[in-house]
Formats: C-alpha cells, sequence, structure tokens
C-alpha cells in the first residue's frame, strides 16, 4: 500500500509542478516549452507562474507570423490574463524564444 502511494505521488509530482493555471497543457509539448519560456522570462519559476493568484486565466493557441521575408514561422501564442488586462508572449517553437510581446486593458 505504501509503495502504490509513493508512486502515485511521483508520477503526479510534474501535476503539482504546473499547477492549476497550466496543468491542461502538460500534454504537449510545445505548450510546456512556451509556459517555461514565458515564466523564465518573467523571472518566474513555471510553479510560481502556474499558481499566481492575479493571473485568472492562461490561453494557449499555435500561430505562425511572419518573418522578414513574410515567409510564416510556428509560434506558440500565450496569453495571460489578469483581471484588468491580458499579456500576449509569442513564442517562435523552432527555437523558444518569445519574439513578440504585448499587454492591453480588457475594459
Amino acid at each position: 500500500m505504501l509503495n502504490a502511494l509513493i508512486a502515485l505521488i511521483i508520477s503526479t509530482q510534474p501535476a503539482f509542478a504546473f499547477g492549476p493555471l497550466c496543468h491542461r497543457y502538460m500534454k504537449n509539448q510545445l505548450e510546456v516549452d512556451a509556459i517555461r519560456t514565458v515564466a523564465r522570462n518573467l523571472e518566474y519559476s513555471t510553479e510560481e507562474l502556474c499558481t499566481m493568484n492575479r493571473i485568472l486565466n492562461v490561453q494557449i493557441t499555435h500561430t505562425q507570423l511572419p518573418d522578414e521575408n513574410q515567409s510564416p514561422v510556428p509560434h506558440t501564442w500565450l496569453t495571460l490574463h489578469y483581471n484588468e488586462y491580458s499579456c500576449q508572449y509569442f513564442v517562435r517553437d523552432s527555437d523558444k524564444i518569445v519574439t513578440k510581446k504585448n499587454c492591453y486593458n480588457t475594459f
């Protein structure tokens, strides 16, 4: 019984690290990488970002942004929704770099 409990705790540990805001994205590696990249850029741990009380929702979409030659480049578009504003981060899939970001008022 104890071994089963330990196995359960170990197997669910990554879910706790991602917290309730990000848990649904754990099965997609591009989305996991985008969350980690944005957390690092904001100087938070992934766990801090995904459990932050002031963030109401994390939304992730896949999109393409044009490069300097107008060729489409795959990005993971992560939006953090706060009470009065939202911030968008576009993480280039190939190298996990935030190439564009902006925040806007939601009122």
